[in-house]
């Protein structure tokens, strides 16, 4: 619902660095009132450093979060004012237990074999409103090399998950 308003002007960021750190996201997931996935406390101490570059109509962003023991990192473009708002890049996830991720989101997994390995994901990443696209990814999950494209909508009663991915041998 975000919208630029007439007559405002038109900064251009150039090479705006910030550097948020904390010890919990839950005073910015208040302050914002964004109820998030995952239980702030569950989070843990984090640190969000980023490189802005553009005019806010499309920005240019380079990312670095550092939380629950992994990192994620983007690189690319967002248009929060366009018709329909988006976030488009690469984007790359480094977590060393994928069995304590999981647990991060309250899934209850239990791996057969204890220990599930690390996770070493890259892919290009479309985000627009109600639809997420991971396209080309490649990388390690829990030991298995993957590759491939997965596409969530989320605009409908109903999820609707398109994925074509392949992997090395699964035991």
């Amino acid at each position: 619902g975000l919208k630029m308003s007439p007559g405002l002007p038109d900064p251009v960021l150039k090479d705006f660095d910030f550097d948020f750190r904390g010890k919990s996201f839950a005073q910015f997931f208040r302050l914002l009132e964004i109820k998030s996935p995952i239980p702030p406390d569950k989070i843990g101490p984090f640190r969000l450093t980023a490189k802005l570059n553009g005019k806010p109509s499309s920005l240019k962003v380079i990312a670095n979060l550092k939380a629950l023991r992994g990192t994620f990192k983007l690189a690319g473009e967002t248009k929060p004012f366009d018709t329909i708002p988006s976030i488009t890049g690469r984007l790359k996830i480094v977590h060393p237990d994928y069995h304590a991720l999981l647990r991060s989101f309250n899934v209850s997994y239990r791996p057969s074999t204890g220990k599930t390995g690390s996770v070493n994901l890259s892919a290009r990443l479309s985000v627009s409103t109600g639809t997420v696209a991971l396209n080309q990814f490649t990388g390690t999950l829990a030991g298995l090399k993957l590759r491939g494209k997965l596409k969530a909508k989320f605009d409908r009663p109903r999820p609707f998950i398109s994925a074509d991915i392949a992997s090395s041998n699964i035991n």
